[in-house]
């Protein structure tokens, strides 16, 4: 890890030269995240340890708590 350069990859690259639509690429981002989340729920399959209202157990990996057990989750589409 310590031979990579911390700026190798940047998709909106860095300093001076960072793209000029990057404000309005994160701003879509934002907006598509919303109409997804405002349609959609995401709903626990029976699959999914624990179960639904017990505590998950996480593992720390790389800086990043991550879950002992996998999520399995179903997308459905919200009601009107």
């Amino acid at each position: 890890k310590s031979e990579l350069d911390p700026v190798s990859f940047l998709p909106f690259g860095y300093g001076r030269r960072q793209c000029v639509a990057k404000r309005l690429a994160l701003m879509e981002l934002k907006v598509v995240l919303c109409q997804l989340l405002s349609t959609m729920r995401f709903v626990q399959t029976e699959n999914t340890i624990p179960k639904k209202g017990s505590d998950a157990e996480y593992i720390h990996v790389d800086g990043f708590f991550v879950a002992k057990h996998p999520i399995e989750l179903d997308i459905v589409l919200r009601d009107k």
